[in-house]
């Protein structure tokens, strides 16, 4: 039994299978060096996700959810004291003293606009008092930020131990936003490599995956940086529709495979669309999103990847995939230019190799 522990913080907690693959890539980190692994989540304990309508016609609902968010929801003094509120019980239940260290990481998103600023101030706020080392791995770095996070996120940067980002631009940018030295580490979820399967199946005619990722991070990270150019959602649609017909006109068999629960619904509206159901014979639609060891046992089978997610990418690289990266935002321009020129176990033994200097 392994007597000394380290706590992992990070999105383990939300629908997103790029956020498990993270936290079993890091907790199997952990577990090579010899230490018990203790995971939680970062942002909440748990979360409930409805996924978001898609309504191609604006109405007037649509409208003042937009308004709802603008002036209630999105409301720094709100938001934060909200956070708050719901997450102080259970951080002040940890007995941060068990632990010969604390990570925070990996995956997450130093940005503005959710409540990451706050959340990553508390936890490192609430560590210090403890005198346990934090150290933040395999995080990225946003392109824009308001004063008010900036400060927070400084200041709790600042009390780590160090900050590891997973691509070499953020350096910089963590650099001139917050004055802090940041280190390279590879992402995360290379931990996984080579990737150990459960109930392995290999069938003989592999799939192309098509990962329709949901419009409203397609919208959000468009507005991050500025560009109010972007494609309407039946625009949108019809980008995934063009990708789905070409394979299948080429003769391949696609499955619609997702990793939230947004673009599952939305992989699902493009399923049942008048345009792609004439081709249901050659499409598999794998309905919501499966956990993490099912959805690696699909990967097995798939030989091409199309996708607007950089850890849907990843999981792609481990399985020795062509990745078609659909280039929605700054993440994925990112790592395809750093990672997908080289071989999976170089980001892993980098990553190991990083771990014990710590």
């Amino acid at each position: 039994m392994l007597s000394k522990k380290v706590l992992i913080i990070n999105e383990n907690c939300s629908d997103n299978i790029g956020d498990h693959a993270i936290n079993e890539g890091v907790k199997k980190l952990v577990l090579d060096n010899g230490f018990e692994p203790i995971s939680v989540g970062f942002d909440a304990e748990f979360k409930k996700v409805t996924p978001k309508k898609i309504n191609v016609d604006i109405n007037w609902r649509a409208k003042v959810r937009e308004l709802k968010y603008r002036y209630i929801s999105s409301n720094p003094v709100i938001k934060y004291t909200r956070w708050i509120l719901n997450n102080n019980k259970r951080m002040s239940q940890l007995n941060f003293n068990d632990f010969e260290f604390v990570i925070i990481g990996g995956g997450q998103l130093i940005q503005s606009g959710g409540t990451f600023p706050i959340a990553l101030y508390q936890w490192v706020k609430k560590i210090k008092k403890h005198r346990i080392p934090v150290y933040v791995l395999g995080v990225g770095c946003a392109e824009k930020f308001s004063y008010l996070d900036r400060f927070l996120i400084k200041k709790a940067l600042s009390d780590t131990a160090a900050v590891y980002v997973r691509e070499q631009r953020s350096i910089k940018k963590v650099n001139d936003f917050f004055d802090i030295k940041a280190s390279y580490i590879p992402d995360l979820a290379y931990c996984l490599y080579p990737a150990k399967l459960n109930h392995k199946k290999i069938i003989s005619e592999k799939y192309v995956m098509v990962g329709s990722t949901s419009y409203y991070v397609y919208t959000k990270n468009m507005k991050e940086l500025g560009d109010e150019n972007y494609k309407t959602l039946s625009d949108y649609i019809t980008m995934w529709q063009d990708i789905i017909e070409n394979e299948i006109i080429s003769g391949e068999k696609v499955i619609l495979l997702s990793t939230t629960k947004d673009d599952a619904f939305l992989n699902e509206y493009i399923y049942h669309s008048e345009r792609i159901k004439p081709y249901s014979d050659s499409i598999l639609l794998v309905k919501d999103i499966p956990d993490l060891d099912e959805y690696l046992n699909h990967m097995s089978n798939i030989k091409k990847i199309y996708s607007g997610r950089m850890h849907s990418l990843i999981l792609g690289h481990i399985f020795n995939c062509e990745l078609k990266a659909v280039r929605l935002n700054k993440k994925i321009d990112y790592y395809m230019d750093e990672y997908s020129r080289y071989y999976p176990e170089v980001f892993k033994n980098k990553i190991y190799d990083i771990f014990n200097t710590l």
